[in-house]
């Protein structure tokens, strides 16, 4: 293969990626460039601070005095591994030329930390630098060693990441509660209403959270959050229906195998009332139109009445009509 086209990769560091911006992008509203992988880094947040001891004229009647001073950030030091690119045919990692113009130029430049954490936090730090080297590596890889001095504070400018994962989706079609959705079992769905927070929340958007079952797959009362300024998806102190409770009475019965006969004696069910679900989930997983037939036997003789239906809708069950 001709030198001209060899191109090394960045090895696959786990940790942190930089971008690089310089004032001029930043005015122009350009998009950051990768600068390339970090190997190491230190002085990322944090600094000192000015320090004089004064002694006390004897350690017995007088403690010694720490005097603090103003607050001095720490220097930022950095190697990164960046992908070297022959001819001046620069591709994923030109970035690390823009730190090395502002080394040459003395220019601010801003740059972008990327964390390999769980929030994946992102820092952006304006800096300027004060040492610059690059030096070659085993299979044509370069690394750049940077000394800065940090302007300022570490701006944390994490924007906001979409929860993911197999079991996980976001929407802007609108769930009905009750319903069976059999392709959403175990899943938790975020529905929202206003289709372009999907795209880039902003304040006060709100968004509908839904936890389905893993046997059924009804859809449940959802939770209610909204975007708050931190950039975030908080709960809605708003109260929302509670799912279904069967009824509990030590005179109430709920049967899913045995169904009560018109007509037929049941000594031991006096004065009981009897619902029987035709279809068992309907009892721990009920949905919309879902059928129980309610019976009630006599107290005195334990003869069942006749059936009177209820269908469920909308998290209850009401009478639908006598079965004769």
């Amino acid at each position: 293969m001709p030198k001209e086209k060899i191109i090394s990769e960045a090895p696959d560091v786990q940790g942190l990626r930089v971008l690089v911006l310089s004032r001029a992008m930043e005015t122009a509203g350009s998009t950051p460039v990768q600068a390339g992988f970090l190997t190491s880094i230190s002085g990322l947040k944090g600094g000192s601070r000015e320090s004089q001891k004064l002694s006390p004229i004897n350690d017995r009647d007088y403690e010694e005095i720490n005097a603090v001073g103003k607050k001095t950030s720490a220097t930022v030091n950095m190697s990164l591994l960046y992908k070297f690119v022959k001819d001046g045919k620069t591709q994923d990692f030109e970035g690390v030329n823009y730190l090395e113009k502002a080394f040459e130029e003395n220019e601010e430049v801003f740059i972008i930390v990327e964390v390999n954490d769980e929030r994946k936090t992102t820092l952006k730090i304006k800096m300027k630098i004060t040492g610059f080297e690059v030096t070659s590596e085993a299979n044509n890889k370069f690394s750049a060693n940077v000394t800065a001095e940090k302007i300022g504070e570490a701006k944390d400018i994490t924007p906001f990441r979409f929860e993911e994962g197999d079991n996980i989706e976001h929407t802007s079609d609108a769930l009905n509660v009750g319903d069976v959705y059999a392709d959403k079992k175990s899943k938790t769905i975020y529905y929202y209403p206003n289709p372009s927070t999907l795209k880039t929340p902003q304040t006060n958007d709100e968004r509908l959270v839904y936890i389905f079952d893993s046997v059924r797959g009804v859809c449940p009362y959802a939770n209610k959050q909204f975007f708050n300024e931190s950039k975030e998806f908080i709960d809605s102190e708003q109260e929302h229906e509670d799912k279904w409770v069967k009824e509990d009475d030590e005179n109430i019965i709920h049967e899913i195998k045995n169904e009560p006969t018109q007509g037929q004696t049941y000594e031991e069910l006096k004065g009981k009332t009897i619902y029987f679900y035709p279809n068992p989930l309907s009892l721990t997983y009920p949905a919309n139109k879902d059928i129980r037939k309610k019976y009630t036997c006599d107290g005195s003789s334990g003869v069942a009445s006749s059936a009177t239906e209820e269908e469920f809708n909308i998290n209850k069950f009401t009478q639908k009509g006598r079965k004769k």
